[in-house]
């Protein structure tokens, strides 16, 4: 009997459309949910690649790391080298001297003295900073 009434009232017009209302219900149901799936298998594969773009970066991190370190330390070495090349070498005293001026009081700015160390030269600031820009041009080449 239920049966009956309800056959009857969705043979009226107010039941045809909610035949279609809740058809298309169903259907927008059905599509949200195959939708959202695609949605989160999309998401799971874009946290994948986050995780291993971010493994990748720390691996090249540590090599450029590891790679400033040792031409860090290469370059300590070798200014080393450079500066007790210039601090050992003897230097001919009688050569250079120029008899004092009675008058100066003052020694002016200029060419470093002969009791200067030889630290200072230019020679040794030329070939330290020749020595830095062969170091960093080291450096470039091999964190590319």
């Amino acid at each position: 009997m239920f049966l009956l009434k309800v056959i009857e009232f969705l043979r009226g017009s107010y039941g045809y459309a909610l035949v279609a209302v809740g058809a298309f219900a169903i259907g927008a149901g059905l599509g949200w949910l195959y939708e959202h799936d695609k949605y989160l298998k999309y998401e799971a594969s874009v946290e994948a690649l986050a995780q291993a773009q971010e493994r990748h970066n720390a691996e090249i991190i540590a090599k450029h790391n590891e790679t400033t370190k040792a031409i860090h330390d290469d370059y300590k070495k070798r200014l080393d080298d450079l500066h007790s090349y210039y601090n050992d070498r003897v230097r001919d005293q009688g050569s250079c001297r120029v008899p004092a001026s009675p008058e100066s009081t003052s020694i002016t700015d200029g060419n470093p003295s002969n009791n200067q160390p030889l630290a200072t030269t230019d020679a040794e600031q030329c070939a330290a900073v020749t020595l830095q820009l062969l170091e960093l041009q080291q450096w470039v080449r091999e964190t590319r």
